[in-house]
């Protein structure tokens, strides 16, 4: 629509790639959007508000095909959007997230369930500028990142005990996106944790686009 705008005006104009708050969301949440046997697709929508939606795409019938989804520009929506996905197929219990002000400074998490997305968001006061989070891959970040360090410091084998502790000693890990893929597209964010690294450990592809910035790491 700017461009659009901009182009009737004959204003010229460059692109800047960014991070998407839906990406952003991800990060504060720690989780990843699609995992096998879970989800592994992702649906961006929202509910139609003063701009309209295709009937065709419907809170509803996106929620019958039980993926992840994302919706932004709904905060002030949320009883409907709960009745709208549940009549749709998620189940009451289904994990949700409100992500208010995703990678800003008062960023906020609010972990709930669809049924309680509206009761959530009014005892935190949140009435605006968040995006919702739908999907059992929320119950799999809630529950799954410590999953192996709990099942080995319940174990009464000694070695293990040991391997957890030696594990614990391990000073910081950044996990780091890097971006399309050019170097001048790279978050300030991600460059610095890439600095601060001793070692970079990634698929061959990836570390290759930075190979040549850290010979050594």
């Amino acid at each position: 629509e700017q461009m659009d705008l901009l182009e009737k005006e004959n204003i010229s104009y460059k692109v800047c790639p960014g991070v998407s708050s839906f990406c952003g969301a991800a990060s504060a949440l720690n989780a990843e959007y699609t995992l096998p046997g879970i989800s592994q697709s992702v649906v961006i929508t929202r509910m139609a508000g003063r701009t309209p939606v295709p009937e065709k795409e419907s809170i509803e019938s996106f929620a019958a095909h039980q993926a992840t989804m994302v919706i932004f520009l709904s905060t002030g929506m949320l009883e409907e959007l709960s009745k709208r996905l549940i009549e749709g197929g998620y189940q009451p219990e289904t994990p949700a997230a409100i992500v208010y002000k995703a990678t800003w400074e008062d960023e906020k998490v609010c972990r709930c369930k669809v049924r309680d997305l509206a009761v959530t968001a009014k005892e935190n006061g949140i009435t605006k500028t968040a995006l919702i989070v739908i999907g059992e891959v929320l119950a799999e970040s809630m529950n799954g990142h410590f999953c192996i360090i709990r099942s080995l410091q319940q174990s009464s084998d000694r070695a293990k005990e040991k391997k957890v502790q030696e594990m614990c000693k391990i000073g910081k890990v950044y996990v780091i996106g890097l971006g399309p893929g050019a170097e001048k597209e790279m978050t300030y964010q991600a460059s610095t944790a890439l600095e601060k690294s001793e070692v970079i450990i990634g698929y061959t592809v990836y570390t290759g686009l930075i190979r040549e910035r850290f010979p050594d790491k």
